[in-house]
């Protein structure tokens, strides 16, 4: 599933300076060719000559690059230090100098990106893909940025922007002349992306993201927008996947009421907050196996072999709504990492602290998922956990449950070795199984990855889109420093709203020829950002919970619209009135038309 990072050697200094060499595989003797004998080097440093024939050797293995020094005349330097007498390989860390010579190179991902520019050299790592998860997670689309003056005289002022045409705002910034030598560097720039297409886009489209200086391209690299349900496969963004666990979710609150109920009727206790209290040695198998065998024996959930996404940058992911595709006919289907992060949702959910392990070896040769569990509840603060004899040790202890997640499923692996789906106590034994030193690749702590990432919410629908972009268009044109507030969302309900909204409003006294008036005209010629209010970010959450009430996977039209009736917002009895109705007047013309739960969406507003 993940795939090994791909890497590239950059020369940074000496006579090759600016040359990059894909690593596309494990080995390399790095030197210079010799004539005599015919023998070539995977990376050639000539014309170098402080560089030996056979110099060092660069290689790959479990998980990290390592060199040794092959008896070079003059040495390797590593960070500074010699490595020539070292008998053991050293670790050779992303970005880290290393000396060859007069030759300085560094080991960098394949993001990275290098240019001369009027005596500069400027260098960035950009990210190969956008999705929404990135930007929920405040990754930077750009990082580790900067700006050294090579040349021997002071460099010019320059303007740098950075855009993604068509996805993002454009970045400006001005850097003042640098003296010789002088460097520098942002450590991330953020991009002002157009979220709301991001919550909406499925499949994958094709991006460029742009680096200019002084109105002149300097970089003009191709990038990949993701789907909404779509994570990058870079190490750098292993931590997002924690914003998939969806506690919150409809269905997660359905599954965890199905397994409660199972959890009284066997005398296991009486609810999952009574586990909390009991004893950690065994409180989590209480928990896990009233979830693992309601969907073992009441589901018919299908094994499914990873999306066409799989041969490339990122792996596509089913939220809990896609994987039960059928509540009702109790019918749905998923791969092993959509299956783990179905039940990562569930323990989440009665507030135990879920972890998601990747391995090596799946059935195509590829790499596997599966659910971790902490027996005790505690604070934590590392997400991506990478020390298997820590690891091993908590389970051992009885401080860590193991559990293979498409053991309740009809994988044909378990049925041809079993004869049946395994049972939750033989779920546990084939996880731990799999969990080996040789196998194991990381395992992705939630609780820790909580401290800096929220469960994502659901996404809104075509139509809420474009009311919230009509919003956003509507505060720009205002004077001064605008913010996006409640007005503006329902003013662009207004604007944009449906056959079947504009009759309720109609129908409720509203004369729809007066909401042009409502509208600012003035337009802005420069390129501002706005910021939202805290009311106008709730109307938007209300408007999910009532999606998620009505136990549907996005925000609907009338979903907002009732979120925004229920709030406290003045501006908006102002507009009704100007309109010639009120609150109420829409509200039961509203609910005389839509059939929506009120006896649930009430409690949240009483």
């Amino acid at each position: 599933m993940i795939k090994r990072t791909k890497e590239k050697l950059c020369i940074v200094k000496g006579r090759q300076s600016q040359k990059e060499v894909p690593l596309e595989g494990e080995s390399f003797f790095i030197g210079r060719p010799d004539p005599t004998t015919g023998w070539r080097p995977g990376i050639d440093l000539s014309p170098d000559f402080g560089v030996s024939r056979k110099h060092c050797h660069l290689f790959f293995k479990d998980g990290d690059w390592l060199i040794e020094d092959i008896g070079s005349e003059h040495g390797t330097l590593v960070a500074g230090k010699e490595i020539n007498a070292l008998t053991e390989p050293t670790r050779l860390p992303l970005g880290v100098p290393v000396k060859t010579g007069d030759t300085v190179w560094k080991i960098a991902s394949a993001d990275l990106f290098l240019k001369s520019w009027n005596g500069l050299t400027i260098e960035f790592e950009g990210v190969p893909g956008v999705t929404y998860a990135l930007y929920h997670c405040g990754i930077p689309i750009i990082s580790n940025f900067s700006i050294r003056n090579h040349s021997p005289s002071p460099s010019p002022p320059v303007v740098i922007t950075a855009s993604i045409p068509g996805w993002s705002h454009t970045w400006r910034k001005r850097f003042d002349p640098l003296p010789p030598g002088k460097r520098v560097a942002l450590p991330k720039i953020h991009l002002n992306l157009h979220y709301e297409k991001l919550e909406v886009h499925e499949g994958r489209k094709r991006a460029r993201l742009e680096i200019k200086a002084d109105g002149k391209i300097l970089f003009s690299k191709e990038i990949y927008i993701l789907g909404f349900y779509q994570w990058p496969y870079n190490p750098t963004f292993r931590r997002t996947l924690a914003c998939f666990v969806q506690p919150a979710h409809p269905l997660v609150e359905h599954l965890v009421a199905e397994a409660a109920f199972q959890l009284k009727r066997h005398g296991l206790a009486s609810s999952f907050t009574q586990l909390l209290r009991i004893e950690a040695d065994y409180r989590v198998d209480r928990a896990l196996k009233p979830l693992y065998e309601s969907l073992r024996n009441k589901y018919d959930i299908h094994y499914l072999h990873y999306p066409p996404s799989h041969e490339l940058e990122s792996q596509g992911l089913r939220p809990p709504h896609r994987v039960i595709l059928d509540p009702v006919g109790r019918m749905g289907g998923g791969t092993c990492i959509d299956l783990a992060l179905l039940l990562a949702s569930c323990l989440e959910n009665i507030y135990f602290q879920p972890l998601i392990f990747f391995v090596k070896g799946g059935e195509k040769g590829g790499q596997h998922a599966f659910l971790g569990c902490w027996s005790d509840i505690s604070e934590r603060f590392k997400p991506i956990l990478t020390d298997y004899e820590e690891l091993k040790d908590h389970l051992e202890k009885g401080q860590l449950v193991l559990l293979e997640a498409t053991g309740f499923t009809d994988r044909g692996k378990w049925i041809r070795k079993l004869g049946r789906k395994p049972i939750y106590e033989e779920a546990k034994e084939l996880a731990e199984a799999q969990f080996t030193r040789e196998k194991f690749i990381f395992a992705l702590d939630i609780a820790a990855a909580r401290q800096t990432i929220a469960p994502l919410q659901f996404p809104t629908s075509p139509s809420v889109t474009g009311i919230i972009r009509k919003a956003e268009e509507l505060a720009l044109k205002e004077k001064g420093n605008p913010r996006l507030e409640t007005r503006h969302l329902f003013n662009g309900l207004f604007l944009k709203a449906s056959d079947t909204m504009q009759n309720i409003l109609r129908e409720a006294g509203a004369d729809l020829s007066l909401v042009e008036a409502l509208v600012s005209k003035p337009e802005r010629d420069e390129e501002i950002s706005i910021r939202p209010t805290i009311n106008y970010r709730r109307a938007l959450e209300d408007a999910r919970i009532i999606a998620g009430d009505c136990g549907v996977a996005f925000v609907e039209e009338e979903h907002l619209f009732y979120a925004l009736l229920l709030s406290q917002s003045k501006s908006i009895d102002q507009i009704l009135e100007m309109l010639g109705t009120d609150r109420e007047k829409l509200k039961g013309t509203f609910e005389k038309h839509l059939s929506f739960p009120l006896e649930i969406l009430q409690t949240y507003y009483e």
